[in-house]
C-alpha cells in the first residue's frame, strides 16, 4: 500500500524567473542589446575575407552606429562638448584615453 509523504513543515522558496528581484528590466534589456551589437559588429567586420573587405564593413558599421551615438549623447553636429570626465575621441565621447590612428587623421 502506498503511503503519502508527510509535509516537512518547511516552505519552499520560489522565484519569478521572468524578472529576478531587484533588477532593473530596462537596464538588463539595454545591456543585452548593446552586448549583442558589440559582438555582432566585431564578428561582422572581422569575418570579411580580405583587409579591404574588413575596412569596408567597418565603415558601414560606423555609418550605421554613429547616428545612434549622436542621438544618445544629444549631439547635433559639433554643437555639444563631451561631459566632464569624458574625452572626445574622433567625434564620440569615451571614458578612457583616445587611441590616435592614421585612419582618423
Amino acid at each position: 500500500m502506498a503511503t503519502k509523504k508527510k509535509p516537512s513543515g518547511k516552505t519552499k522558496t520560489t522565484y519569478n524567473l521572468k524578472r529576478p528581484p531587484n533588477v532593473n528590466k530596462d537596464y538588463v534589456v539595454l545591456r543585452t542589446y548593446l552586448d549583442s551589437l558589440e559582438l555582432g559588429a566585431l564578428r561582422f567586420v572581422l569575418s570579411a575575407p580580405t583587409a579591404k573587405g574588413k575596412h569596408e564593413r567597418a565603415l558601414k558599421v560606423e555609418e550605421l552606429i554613429k547616428p545612434v551615438i549622436d542621438f544618445v549623447w544629444s549631439k547635433k553636429k559639433e554643437e555639444m562638448d563631451c561631459p566632464e570626465g569624458y574625452i572626445d575621441c574622433h567625434g564620440v565621447c569615451i571614458s578612457y584615453p583616445c587611441v590616435n590612428m592614421p585612419y582618423y587623421e
